[in-house]
C-alpha cells in the first residue's frame, strides 16, 4: 500500500486531481451566473455539473497512465518500444539522488552526473547515453533493466550523495540492465570544502574504476581513445643521481642512498610508495627527501620487501623493520639522527625512537598516524573494509586521486603512477601490506616516546584523516602539531614556511638534554636455575641479564620477536619445570647490571598467571609481534579485569 502511494504521488495524481477540481468548479460557477441570462433551461446547468463529476475519474486515470518530465509528457515505463542493443558496450548514466537533508547538494548531484557522462563519453569504444534522455529519470524509482530496455544500453551507472557537515559520502553502483546483477559498487567519503576538487576526485574515481571492470567484465573495450602512451615512461628510467647502495641485514640487501650536507642528519623513513631509484623522477612525490636535503645530510631507503630491496614472504613486523632503520644507520655511520617517518612508516619510526632514544635526535611524522582501523576503543579509525577496497585498486593509478589529487595530471599521470605502484609491490607484497596497515597498533608507545616530536599532516589528507594524526600528537609528550593547507598525502608542499617549521624544530633538538634514562623494552622475567636460563638467552642478545632477590631471572631486550623467541626456547628446553616465563613491553631503567621499572614489576608479577611451557605475553607485546610467525592465542583462565596471551613453544 505504501509503494501504491508513492506511486501516485510520483506520477503527479493529486496535482492533476487539484487542477481539474478547480477548473470544473469554475466552469459550473460561470454556468450558474450565465446561463440564467441567456435563457437557458435549467437542466442544462444541471448537465454541466453532471459532466464534471464524470469527467474527474477520467482524468485520475489519465494522469496514471500518463506522466510529467523535463522534457515533456513521456509514456509510463514499460510502455515504450524496445530500443536495440549497440555493438560496442553502452551505458546510462542516470542522476545522482541527493539523500541529504541539505537541498543545496542536489546541484552537486547533477553537475556530478553531467560530468560522468562528459567523462565516460570521452572512451573510444564505449557508447554513453545522452543527458537530455537520462535526466528524464531524475527523481524516480526506476527498474534498471526497463532503463535498459527504453534507452538501448547494456549498463546503468546509478548512486547517491549524502551531506554530514563538510563531508560527503558518496555511493555509486554498476549494473547490468539485461539481468539487474551489480558488476561494480563503492563507497567514499570525501571532504567538499573545495566543491570543484571533490567533484574532479569522485569522478575520476568513478570513471577509472568503471573503465577498468569492463576491461575485465566484457573483453570487448579497446583502450581509450587513442593518445600517445610515453607520458609514463620517463617516469620508468632511473635519471636519479643518488646511486643506490646496498647494506645486509637479517640476510637480506636493504637499498639506501644519500643526499644533501649541512648541519643536521636525516633518515626519511617512507610509506609504502617507495623505489629509490624511481621515485626521483616523480619531484612532487619524493618531495620530503627533497626537502630535507636543503637543511642537511638525508639517508633515504627502501624497507625490506620494498622498491630496491630484497623481496620477502609476508609482511615484516615492526621489530623487524627496526632493524633496517640500525643497518642503514651503521652503514653511513650515523651515531644519531632525526628520524622523518612518512605515512605507513610513522608507526616504525615511533617505535624506533621509544626503543632507541639514544639514537634519535628528533622525531617528524609527516601525513602519518598509530593506528588506521577502527576500534572498540578508536571510534576514530577507519574501517579495514574501506582500507581493503581502497588498496586493492593498487596498480591501476586510481590510488592518485587519493594520494596526490592537487597535483596536476602533466607532473604525475595516472598511467605513470599505475606503472609505478605495480612496480614498487606485487600482489603478494601488496597483501602483506594491507594486512599490515588494516592491523599495526601502536597507541600504547605514545606515552613512551622521550624525544622532541613534530607531527605534520594536511589539513583534508585524503588517506589518513587528521583526526588521526591530532590523536597521535596528543598522546606523544610534549609533541607539537603542525597543520598545512591542502589535500595531499605523498606530495609534500614545499613552502617557504613548512620549511622554516622544520629548520626551526631542527635547532631546537639541537638544544635537547635526555631528562631520562629509561628505553622502550621487552622484559622476559622466568624462575629458574639462573645459570642455564643465562646460557640459553645469550643466544638471543639481550641487553641485559640480572636476577632479583626473590630468585628470578630478569632478562631485557629491545627486539620484542627476540624476546619472545628466547622465552620460548626456555620452555622447549625445560618443558618439565615451573619456568613461567612473563613478557611485557614498557619503560625500563637500566642501570650497570639492574633492570629497573614499572615494566619489570609487571612482567614479574604476571609470573603469578603464567603455566608450564606457555610464555604468557601482555597485549602490549602482542600489538608488537602479531604480524610475525609466532602462533599466539588469547590466555584462558586468567584475571577477569586482565588479558594475556600465550605463544607456542
Amino acid at each position: 500500500m505504501k509503494k501504491f502511494w508513492e506511486e501516485i504521488k510520483r506520477r503527479k495524481v493529486f496535482q492533476f486531481a487539484a487542477i481539474y477540481a478547480v477548473a470544473a468548479w469554475v466552469i459550473v460557477q460561470i454556468s450558474v451566473a450565465v446561463f440564467p441570462a441567456l435563457l437557458l433551461p435549467d437542466w442544462a446547468v444541471r448537465l454541466v455539473v453532471i459532466i464534471a463529476v464524470l469527467g474527474f475519474p477520467l482524468v485520475l486515470i489519465l494522469a496514471w497512465a500518463h506522466e510529467t518530465s523535463p522534457v515533456g509528457t513521456a509514456a509510463k515505463a514499460g510502455t515504450s518500444e524496445v530500443q536495440p542493443l549497440p555493438d560496442c558496450p553502452s551505458l546510462a548514466v542516470l542522476p545522482f539522488s541527493n539523500i541529504s537533508s541539505d537541498p543545496e547538494q542536489e546541484h552537486l548531484a547533477d553537475s556530478l552526473t553531467e560530468d560522468l557522462i562528459t567523462d565516460l563519453s570521452k572512451h573510444a569504444k564505449l557508447d554513453v547515453i545522452a543527458r537530455n534522455s537520462t535526466f528524464t529519470y531524475k527523481g524516480r524509482a526506476v527498474d534498471v533493466r526497463q532503463v535498459g530496455q527504453d534507452l538501448g544500453v547494456h549498463l546503468v551507472l546509478e548512486g547517491s550523495l549524502r551531506k554530514a557537515r563538510d563531508m560527503v559520502r558518496f555511493t555509486a553502483q554498476l549494473i547490468d540492465a539485461r539481468t539487474g546483477h551489480h558488476l561494480w559498487a563503492d563507497r567514499q567519503d570525501i571532504n567538499i570544502a573545495d566543491e570543484l576538487a571533490a567533484q574532479d576526485s569522485i569522478c575520476r574515481s568513478i570513471t577509472d574504476n568503471i573503465v577498468s571492470v569492463l576491461f575485465k567484465e566484457s573483453g570487448q573495450l579497446g583502450a581509450p581513445a587513442p593518445k600517445d602512451s610515453t607520458p609514463a615512461m620517463p617516469f620508468l628510467i632511473n635519471t636519479s643521481p643518488y646511486k643506490t647502495k646496498y647494506t645486509q641485514v637479517d640476510g637480506l640487501n636493504i637499498a639506501y642512498n644519500e643526499r644533501g650536507a649541512g648541519p643536521h642528519n636525516f633518515v626519511f623513513v617512507p610509506g609504502m610508495i617507495s623505489h629509490l631509484e624511481l621515485m626521483d623522477n616523480m619531484p612532487t612525490v619524493a618531495s620530503i627527501p627533497s626537502l630535507l636535503s636543503s637543511l642537511g645530510h638525508v639517508v633515504t631507503f627502501d624497507k625490506r620487501g620494498q622498491g630496491m630491496s630484497d623481496p620477502i614472504k609476508g609482511a615484516p613486523d615492526l621489530d623487524e623493520r627496526m632493524n633496517d632503520v640500525r643497518a642503514v644507520m651503521d652503514a653511513v655511520g650515523l651515531d644519531k639522527a632525526i628520524l622523518v617517518g612518512s605515512s605507513e612508516g610513522a608507526p616504525m619510526s615511533l617505535l624506533f625512537a621509544a626503543t632507541y632514544p639514544e639514537r634519535v635526535q628528533g622525531l617528524i611524522l609527516i601525513g602519518g598516524c598509530a593506528r588506521w582501523a577502527a576500534a572498540d576503543d578508536y571510534s576514530i579509525g577507519i574501517s579495514t573494509e574501506d582500507i581493503g577496497r581502497s588498496l586493492s585498486q593498487w596498480g591501476t593509478g586510481a590510488l592518485r586521486n587519493v594520494f596526490n589529487p592537487e597535483v596536476p595530471e602533466e607532473a604525475i599521470s595516472t598511467d605513470a603512477m599505475a606503472a609505478l605502484e605495480r612496480l614498487i609491490a606485487t600482489p603478494a607484497s601488496l597483501e602483506a601490506q594491507i594486512k599490515l596497515i588494516q592491523t599495526v597498533d601502536v597507541r600504547h608507545i605514545l606515552p613512551m616516546v622521550q624525544v622532541p616530536t613534530l607531527v605534520m599532516h594536511m589539513r583534508k589528507d585524503n588517506a589518513v584523516p587528521r583526526r588521526l594524526a591530532k590523536y597521535m600528537a596528543d598522546h606523544i609528550p610534549g609533541a607539537e602539531y603542525y597543520e598545512m593547507p591542502g589535500m595531499g598525502h605523498m606530495s609534500f608542499p614545499g613552502k617557504p614556511e613548512h620549511l622554516e617549521k622544520i629548520r626551526q624544530f631542527c635547532a631546537a633538538v639541537e638544544d635537547h638534554a635526555r631528562e631520562t634514562e629509561s628505553i622502550l623494552a621487552t622484559v622476559l622475567a622466568v624462575r629458574g636455575h639462573a645459570d642455564e636460563i643465562k646460557q640459553i638467552a645469550q643466544k638471543f642478545a639481550p641487553n641485559n641479564i640480572c636476577e632479583t632477590e626473590d630468585g628470578a631471572t630478569v632478562l631485557t631486550f629491545d627486539g620484542p620477536s627476540r624476546a619472545v623467541r628466547c622465552a620460548q626456547a626456555l620452555a622447549k628446553e625445560h618443558p618439565s619445570e615451573d619456568l613461567c616465563p612473563s613478557l611485557h613491553t614498557g619503560l625500563v631503567e637500566i642501570n650497570g647490571s639492574q633492570a629497573k621499572g614499572q615494566a619489570v614489576l609487571q612482567a614479574l608479577d604476571n609470573m603469578a598467571f603464567a603455566t608450564r611451557g606457555q610464555p604468557l605475553m601482555t597485549p602490549e607485546l602482542y600489538e608488537l609481534v602479531k604480524l610475525s610467525s609466532l602462533q599466539i592465542s588469547p590466555f584462558e583462565g586468567g584475571p577477569s579485569d586482565r588479558s594475556f596471551f600465550v605463544v607456542k613453544p
